[in-house]
C-alpha cells in the first residue's frame, strides 16, 4: 500500500501538466526515432508507465517528429495504441529538455483560446486527434513561452554522432 502511494507521488510531477492525443494519425507514419532520442525514449517510457520497454524496440512506442519547427515525442503504451503522450523538447548545445505545461498558466490559456479543440483537467490537456486546428493550435502555444516550463535535462548526443537528427550542433566534422 505503501509502495504504492510513493510510486503515486512520484507521478505526480510527471503528470501535471501533460498532453496527451488520442489519436496521433498519419503523424505517427512521419515520425521516427533516432540513436540519441531512443536512448531517452526509454527511460521516459519507464517512468510514465511504470514498466520496460526495450530500447531497441522503443520506436515501436516512441518517435520524434518536427511541427512546424518545435520538437516532440509521440509516445504509446503499446504499438496497437492510436495515441498517448506529447512530449514537447528542444536541444540546444547538445542539451535534450523535456518541457511540460506550466500548470499557472491554465486561466491564461482559457482566455487566450476560448473554445479551443481541446479538453482541459486539472492535469492534463487532451486533444481528440491531430488536425489541421488542433496542430495550428499546438503551434500558437508551443511558441508562447508562458505557456511551458522545463521539466527535466538530459544530455541528447553525449557519442557526437552525426546520425542524431535533433542536435543541434555540427557534428559530422567532430574527429572521434
Amino acid at each position: 500500500m505503501i509502495r504504492r502511494a510513493l510510486s503515486f507521488l512520484l507521478l505526480l510531477p510527471l503528470l501535471a501538466g501533460c498532453i496527451i492525443v488520442r489519436d496521433f494519425g498519419e503523424q505517427w507514419g512521419e515520425a521516427s526515432g533516432d540513436i540519441c532520442l531512443n536512448r531517452i525514449s526509454t527511460a521516459l517510457y519507464y517512468q510514465v508507465h511504470e514498466q520496460e520497454f526495450p530500447e531497441d524496440k522503443i520506436t515501436e512506442v516512441a518517435r520524434g517528429i518536427t511541427l512546424d519547427g518545435v520538437h516532440y515525442i509521440l509516445m504509446k503504451k503499446t504499438p496497437e495504441d492510436a495515441g498517448g503522450f506529447l512530449f514537447r523538447f528542444t536541444v540546444k548545445a547538445g542539451v535534450f529538455t523535456r518541457y511540460r505545461l506550466n500548470p499557472a498558466a491554465r486561466e491564461l490559456f482559457a482566455e487566450a483560446y476560448p473554445g479551443a479543440p481541446v479538453e482541459v483537467r486539472e492535469n492534463t490537456v487532451t486533444l481528440a486527434a491531430f488536425t489541421p486546428e488542433t496542430l495550428a493550435l499546438l503551434a500558437r502555444v508551443a511558441g508562447d513561452e508562458r505557456f511551458w516550463e522545463p521539466e527535466d535535462k538530459n544530455l541528447y548526443n553525449p557519442q557526437l554522432n552525426p546520425t542524431c537528427r535533433f542536435d543541434d550542433r555540427d557534428v559530422s566534422k567532430v574527429e572521434p
